[in-house]
């Protein structure tokens, strides 16, 4: 039988734009259960003996709306907290904005910490673990700088977690902010991809996949799955903690109010650098979806198929993914967050998905990162790696064939 491209691309096509508008489909459905960060505050807190919390939040220079990010986490509703913050020394750039905000809310049981350099390659995981040294409490709220969160988020993640067998809630995220072309961009990818399939996986699945900007563990549930000194071997320490979780057979929670995630002044680079990192994780920790990711895009097989077969019923077929694909990203972006693209960055839901697969593809053999500033390389499981894997292997050899 002759190998038929056209035929195996326009098969793809059909299954693309299928699963896209599933997809979507999924994504609504499941928005409609939760709350949007920008909802009104219930009128009390519900009755209950509530476990206490400590929010181990790592800091790092002076992000976007610092000062309104931090003052959020002050204006938690839940009766037993307490905020701890790091940064790695007095001169880092979030150091003053910390303290400002703490003195204005002495109320708050609030301390800082300057952490240094830590035993890490990653400075959050190494901030966190000397923060949690610190903690009052056995339940960890694993917390970005950059967020913003409602002030009803703690009570219920800590509900959610008090359901039998639970041992995480993450927190879906909402990209806003954005001042510059790069953050606009990483805002729409972030809530027309990235949040858009945690709401899917969630509604379909039943599975929670989404950034580890916000997770409430217990204590005893990361030192079961090796604590720090584990998920710290990782750039992908998020997905790395809740695949073990999973892995130890524990039920895990999507929490129902979106975490703002503030970007403002993100950079062209930034994206690229960042997304590329991420598609290399995924490629070594979860191949699968990777690949799947191709496939949730259909403007990209349908874009191939015009360009190997140019016949009209095919460009109109291009041309209705195409519709399909910006009709959905716009309204999906929108709905998340509560407001639509501004009008003169638009034309970015043509060439993101075109931008996202090329550093999706790329990230399949690229193990280089650029990272905080550091040249690293990433191993199977997304490891963090001081040099290149084959170097690693071939160093390695050696010794063996010494000994």
């Amino acid at each position: 039988m002759q190998f038929d491209f056209v035929q195996v691309l326009m098969w793809a096509s059909v299954a693309a734009v299928c699963l896209y508008s599933a997809f979507v489909v999924a994504c609504v459905a499941q928005l409609r259960r939760g709350r949007r960060f920008d909802s009104a505050p219930e009128p009390s807190l519900p009755d209950g003996d509530w476990a206490g919390v400590t929010v181990l939040k790592p800091c790092a220079g002076a992000d976007d709306d610092l000062e309104a990010c931090l003052e959020s986490y002050f204006r938690v509703r839940y009766p037993k907290m307490q905020l701890l913050f790091g940064v790695r020394s007095e001169s880092d750039a979030a150091f003053p904005v910390i303290e400002r905000v703490r003195a204005k809310h002495p109320e708050i049981d609030s301390a800082v910490f300057v952490t240094g350099e830590g035993a890490h390659v990653s400075p959050k995981i190494s901030q966190m673990e000397v923060l949690s040294q610190h903690a009052k409490y056995d339940l960890w709220w694993l917390s970005d700088s950059n967020t913003k969160v409602h002030p009803d988020t703690l009570w219920d993640m800590v509900a959610r977690l008090g359901e039998p067998n639970s041992a995480l809630v993450a927190s879906p995220i909402v990209g806003d902010g954005e001042e510059t072309l790069g953050a606009s961009l990483e805002n729409l990818h972030l809530n027309a991809y990235v949040v858009a399939t945690t709401y899917a996986v969630k509604f379909a699945l039943d599975r929670v996949a989404v950034p580890g900007k916000s997770m409430l563990v217990p204590k005893s549930v990361l030192l079961e799955v090796g604590g720090w000194q584990e998920i710290g071997k990782y750039f992908a320490d998020d997905e790395v903690l809740v695949q073990a979780i999973m892995d130890k057979g524990y039920r895990l929670h999507l929490g129902a109010f979106a975490v703002q995630n503030v970007n403002a002044k993100g950079s062209m680079k930034k994206f690229f650098q960042r997304h590329l990192r991420w598609s290399q994780i995924r490629w070594r920790v979860v191949p699968h979806v990777a690949l799947l990711e191709f496939f949730v895009t259909p403007v990209i097989f349908t874009s191939l198929l015009a360009l190997a077969s140019p016949t009209r019923e095919h460009l109109l077929f291009w041309a209705c993914a195409l519709v399909l694909q910006i009709v959905a990203d716009w309204a999906l972006h929108a709905v998340i967050r509560g407001r639509p693209l501004a009008i003169s960055h638009l034309w970015l839901l043509i060439v993101r998905p075109f931008l996202v697969a090329a550093l999706l593809f790329r990230g399949a053999f690229s193990g280089h990162v650029e990272w905080r500033g550091n040249d690293l390389w990433m191993g199977s499981r997304a490891r963090i790696l001081t040099e290149p894997p084959l170097k690693l292997r071939l160093r390695a050899l050696r010794a063996a064939l010494r000994g």
